[in-house]
């Protein structure tokens, strides 16, 4: 009987499957050409919808793109073009908001309160990049972030907003605060006087038992069920070891 000897190898596995190409633009409204996997996704900075903070909308922005497992990356997303073009299935892709510009005004992200995660819901301040120490501050939003994976019916949108401080105002401490009464108190010794001690026993454990003989310094009240407040029924007592030293 012969043998048949099958060998396997694994260049023919590695060569299946075509190779990603990027856009023929880094961004924009560029067409894909034919066969090419690519899905065009739209990208947006506006004014919170809350509207009450009269700002308008970015009449400029920068984002770039990373991470995406294809490698693919753009470093120039800009206002210009509304959308980009980003591979189907394509995971871990993230659009970053750099900068952007509203009201003449354009601010950037403030040292160590930017985005985290950059996922939906991602918050960061932004702030005026003249001054990026005491310059005015914006709230920005991530409200819609690339699917992972790219779905290719999703878009890229940041809001933005700002509160403005108001006039300053003292407000009183009769509205804030409650006055209360403080006090420590505590309670008196046992008015007794310790009129004998009388060893009467020994435990099994070695401790003594003793018998003490309590006189009250007053009247016994309440037919004789207290003394001087103290109810007798509570009066308990605890050997404890002398550790005072006698100088003579």
């Amino acid at each position: 009987m012969k043998k048949l000897s099958l060998v396997f190898t694994g260049f023919l596995l590695a060569s299946c499957g075509p190779q990603l190409v990027s856009p023929t633009e880094s961004s924009g409204d560029n067409e894909p050409a034919d066969g090419e996997e690519f899905v065009t996704v739209g990208v947006s900075v506006s004014q919170s919808e809350a509207g009450v903070f009269q700002l308008t909308n970015a009449t400029d922005f920068k984002m770039i793109l990373d991470g995406c497992a294809s490698g693919l990356t753009y470093s120039d997303i800009s206002s210009t073009n509304s959308n980009i073009d980003v591979y189907k299935f394509d995971q871990n892709c993230l659009v970053k908001l750099t900068e952007f510009t509203s009201g003449g005004i354009t601010y950037v992200p403030k040292s160590g309160s930017g985005f985290g995660s950059w996922a939906d819901g991602d918050i960061a301040t932004f702030i005026d990049t003249t001054d990026q120490v005491s310059g005015v501050e914006i709230k920005v939003v991530v409200d819609n972030q690339l699917d992972n994976p790219v779905s290719g019916t999703e878009s890229i949108a940041y809001s933005f907003s700002q509160i403005q401080a108001g006039a300053d105002r003292a407000v009183a401490s009769s509205v804030v605060g409650q006055s209360q009464a403080l006090s420590v108190s505590g309670q008196d010794a046992p008015n007794f006087t310790i009129a004998g001690v009388e060893l009467v026993g020994m435990t099994a454990n070695g401790a003594g038992e003793f018998r003490l003989d309590l006189e009250c310094n007053v009247a016994l009240g309440d037919s004789n069920t207290t003394c001087d407040g103290l109810a007798l029924s509570a009066i308990e007592y605890k050997l404890v070891a002398d550790t005072f030293t006698v100088e003579r």
